[in-house]
């Protein structure tokens, strides 16, 4: 199971057939068992990931290539923890 969530972004930490992913920062489209498709933020000379994004800025790279960029993280971890007040707010709606 893959730890990158669709919609997530993330920023490349290694060159991967010869397309300069280092630094460049991305969406992730679609998750694979080890690996990843995402669609870059530049032309990076890719495909269209199967129609998911603008022919040119798609690849799929290996999970250990990438990492999750911080700020979504922070974002991400506050979204989940107002979803999980939400869901128990609406299961006590009666008692609030």
């Amino acid at each position: 199971m893959t730890k990158f969530k669709i919609g997530a972004r993330v920023i490349g930490i290694k060159d991967v057939d010869g397309k300069g992913l280092v630094g460049l920062k991305g969406t992730i489209l679609h998750n694979y068992a080890f690996s990843t498709a995402i669609k870059w933020d530049k032309d990076m000379g890719g495909h269209d990931c199967d129609g998911l994004c603008k022919d040119g800025y798609g690849w799929e790279v290996h999970n250990r290539h990438i990492r999750l960029l911080p700020q979504n993280d922070i974002i991400q971890k506050l979204k989940e923890s107002m979803l999980r007040w939400l869901k128990i707010y609406m299961q006590n709606k009666d008692y609030y």
